[in-house]
């Protein structure tokens, strides 16, 4: 983030007017898989302190297409078994 002190976006679609980071989180945007932005406020101010990014494959057991679930720290979970048709998908806390 460029600006530390500015608030992540309450929604990346339609992206900001006064947001100056492209963005490709648009409706079908990325062929493949769905993506979903969940803005994080913190309890005690309401602002807008972190986001959570999840990117889900369209099919399930395509080699190289896991779930992600990315955040300020960056990608912080993927589901590496996901890809294989006789595994069930799991979500683990972290």
């Amino acid at each position: 983030m460029l600006h530390p002190e500015a608030e992540y976006p309450a929604t990346l679609n339609p992206r900001p007017a006064d947001w100056a980071c492209q963005t490709k989180f648009a409706t079908d945007a990325v062929p493949e898989f769905t993506l979903n932005y969940e803005p994080q406020k913190d309890a005690a101010t309401g602002r807008i302190t972190d986001f959570q990014l999840t990117a889900m494959p369209s099919r399930k057991g395509i080699r190289g297409r896991e779930p992600l679930l990315i955040d300020s720290r960056g990608v912080v979970f993927v589901d590496y078994p996901w890809e294989m048709e006789n595994v069930a998908p799991k979500s683990h806390g972290g």
